[in-house]
């Protein structure tokens, strides 16, 4: 995780392998999702085909079940961008409520999809730390740029009356194909690298992110 900002507005971004991992179960395994506005993109990269991990019946099944698991991961992740206190993980029974590797006893409800995250977490964490190498810069791994968030800052507060303290944001930031991103609550944002390197959708992205949050608050 990254944090940008002053004493006054502050904004973080983070390239989390919880999220990651659950992408690459559903891109290895060939799991096919009904997409709405909140699913990413395929991953970025190449990624093994693990399809043999499940029958066709069970590939069926856990398609259905694994939204509702993406959408939790989200938020859990989400949450941990609002406590600096913590840091990522903080908040290790609420993840492992979510996600609790080797085993996933917390999907034991949704049996296909827990198959497949069994088969496949291990080897989803070593595939997005090589990813990352590959993608980010080694030396400050931020995708956003600090000029852009600090000249956004300034306008939000001033356009909405505020003072920068109120101005705050966090962004789940995927490996993922294509310049993809969404409003996933107030406050957080999810956004493909290749969105936040983009100056105008991180514009938007930014924006969405302090502005949500102002009216949540």
């Amino acid at each position: 995780m990254k944090y940008a900002g002053s004493e006054s507005w502050h904004f973080a971004e983070g390239v989390e392998g919880l999220s990651h991992a659950a992408l690459y179960v559903r891109d290895a395994v060939g799991l096919k999702p009904v997409l709405t506005a909140d699913i990413p993109p395929r991953l970025s990269g190449t990624v093994p085909n693990r399809r043999a991990v499940l029958t066709g019946a069970e590939r069926d099944q856990a398609s259905g079940q694994w939204p509702r698991w993406w959408r939790a991961v989200i938020a859990c992740e989400s949450r941990e961008y609002g406590d600096e206190s913590t840091g990522p993980y903080g908040r290790l029974d609420e993840f492992q409520n979510v996600a609790d590797p080797p085993h996933f006893d917390s999907l034991g409800e949704h049996p296909a999809l827990q198959k497949a995250a069994r088969a496949t977490f291990a080897e989803a964490y070593r595939w997005t730390a090589q990813r990352r190498r590959e993608v980010l810069n080694a030396s400050d791994p931020s995708v956003f740029n600090w000029m852009m968030l600090q000249g956004i800052a300034d306008e939000v507060a001033s356009r909405r009356g505020v003072t920068l303290g109120k101005v705050r944001g966090f962004a789940v930031v995927l490996m993922v194909k294509a310049k993809w991103w969404a409003s996933i609550s107030p406050g957080v944002v999810a956004c493909s690298v290749s969105a936040a390197r983009d100056p105008t959708l991180a514009q938007a992205i930014i924006n969405t992110a302090f502005e949500t949050a102002l009216v949540s608050g």
